[in-house]
């Protein structure tokens, strides 16, 4: 197996099962979700809802297709685009002295407040999500693993 089919797979894998993982708690907890959303002062909250709803089934749906190597370019894509704007959001929560927690894992309050670390956590997924976007091809990941 080449470097990069190995790259690509473990970055593919790494994601779309971190994705995976973020949605679940999400999707069987969307009202404490939209509180978490609506505490980052953001949005409307004529539209915290919806995107609290549809955000975490993207996830999923972007999760599921990096595993399986499926319209894996776009959802490469979608990823990196959903981690900038998800640092954006903490960074601006960091900067405002928002007291609120990530929302990225766990819901209801249970996870830690949003602080530098979790800004410094969010480059490093981000800079997987980019060398992901940047070698991602359009094959199968069970191709990549007969190299």
């Amino acid at each position: 197996m080449k470097l990069r089919d190995t790259l690509l797979l473990i970055t593919r894998l790494s994601l779309g099962i971190l994705f995976l993982y973020a949605s679940v708690d999400k999707i069987l907890n969307p009202s404490p979700f939209s509180d978490t959303v609506l505490n980052y002062h953001l949005l409307p909250e004529f539209s915290v809802n919806l995107f609290s709803i549809w955000l975490p089934v993207t996830e999923f749906v972007v999760g599921v297709f990096l595993i399986l190597g499926v319209w894996s370019k776009a959802a490469s894509g979608l990823i990196f685009a959903m981690l900038c704007m998800f640092l954006i959001a903490i960074i601006q929560g960091v900067a405002r002295g928002i007291d609120t927690h990530c929302g990225c894992f766990t819901q209801g309050g249970k996870g830690s407040p949003i602080s530098h670390w979790t800004i410094l956590r969010d480059v490093g997924f981000l800079a997987i999500s980019a060398l992901s976007l940047w070698i991602e091809t359009e094959r199968p990941t069970w191709k990549l693993f007969r190299g």
